[in-house]
């Protein structure tokens, strides 16, 4: 009974479920296109993160015991993943290739000191924490500066935080959108169709059979806006790749959670739908 009723409600309401189905669909690719940016924009500044080092750069006349004793401060805070030493000439090969030329020959001496890079792990960068860290060491008499990147960090955290915002509130704005096009739908099948469905309670269909008919097909409105919002987004995500940059599509858990929200906006804007109808159904 169940299956029939809404095989014959798809058939008779098939241009207007198609119309809601590419409704909703373009307005799940939105949100589908914001959530897949802010998780990239998170990746990618993670990985910026996880490049991003504390450099120590010592005076001409160092100790060996004085670098140990430097090391051990270090790697005695929070996060710390590796200390690599870089020595005056290793430090001068780096530069050299940068600039492409051999700074020797111009300056006549290696101006470039021994450093320490000590690399974090990306989710322990507390600039405050590293910024005190700093301090101590620029304290310390064998060292002449010390370099960490904490505000270009700080800004890189304030965007993420931003993007994520953005993100959750034009997700609800979508979600609202999706809910009332849906509820449109259902109010549509209803006003069409409330003498059919008077006639088929006092035939004896019971009015769980009619709700039942709605939610089954309103969860399969909700399962083909999914599809087209997938579809369309991964058309995008491929063209993305081919002419801006490469970033990864979707994990399994955050697909999963992208088919299953608009089945559960469908099917909650049905049950709010029906409750409005239900007393309009006369037995």
């Amino acid at each position: 009974m169940v299956v029939s009723e809404t095989w014959r409600l798809f058939k008779s309401e098939f241009s207007e479920l198609l119309l809601a189905v590419l409704a909703a669909g373009m307005l799940f690719t939105m949100g589908n296109v914001f959530v897949l940016a802010t998780i990239d924009l998170d990746a990618f500044s993670t990985d910026l993160k996880r490049e991003a080092v504390l450099e120590v750069y010592f005076e001409d006349d160092v100790q060996r015991e004085q670098i140990d004793s430097i090391k051990t401060m270090i790697a005695s805070s929070e996060g710390v993943v590796a200390i690599t030493e870089k020595g005056p000439d290793d430090a001068l090969d780096e530069m050299s290739s940068i600039l492409g030329s051999d700074l020797t020959e111009v300056l006549g001496f290696n101006p470039l000191p021994f450093s320490l890079e000590v690399a974090f792990v990306p989710e322990t960068h507390r600039t405050s924490a590293l910024d005190s860290l700093s301090t101590e060491l620029v304290k310390q008499e064998a060292v002449m500066e010390v370099h960490f990147a904490s505000e270009w960090i700080d800004n890189l955290n304030r965007l993420n935080r931003l993007a994520l915002v953005v993100c959750v509130v034009i997700c609800a704005m979508i979600l609202l959108g999706a809910a009332f096009v849906f509820a449109s739908l259902q109010r549509h099948i209803y006003t069409k169709r409330l003498q059919v469905i008077h006639n088929l309670v006092l035939l004896g269909m019971r009015k769980a059979v009619v709700r039942t008919s709605v939610l089954l097909l309103s969860g399969i409105t909700g399962a083909l806006s999914s599809i087209v919002a997938l579809a369309v987004t991964f058309v995008l995500w491929k063209l993305a790749i081919r002419y801006i940059a490469r970033f990864p599509y979707f994990e399994l858990s955050t697909l999963g959670l992208v088919i299953v929200v608009p089945i559960v906006v469908a099917i909650a804007s049905s049950l709010v739908t029906y409750r409005s109808f239900h007393p309009k159904i006369k037995v």
